[in-house]
């Protein structure tokens, strides 16, 4: 089979931004944080039981607005707010 240079640098242009779509999404990072982390962090205690965070100001904040607040997915099971990087 004899094909044409022109021919195999086109296919190579149309395949190219599929293959950089795919290798982008297998890069992606995510970071995982304990909400109980993310609470001590900024001067709280979490209480596992309730799943909120109690500041010295006697505000209390649950763990899932917390997260939310951040633009981060919540994770009840694990009690851990999740980033996309």
């Amino acid at each position: 089979m004899n094909q044409q240079p022109g021919n195999v640098l086109l296919a190579m242009a149309l395949a190219m931004p599929l293959v950089v779509a795919l290798t982008g999404c297998a890069g992606k990072k995510v970071i995982v944080r304990a909400s109980s982390q993310m609470c001590v962090a900024h001067g709280g205690r979490y209480s596992q039981e309730t799943k909120q965070c109690t500041f010295a100001a006697a505000t209390t904040v649950s763990g899932q607005k917390a997260c939310q607040d951040l633009d981060g997915v919540y994770l009840p099971e694990q009690q851990w707010c999740q980033f996309d990087e």
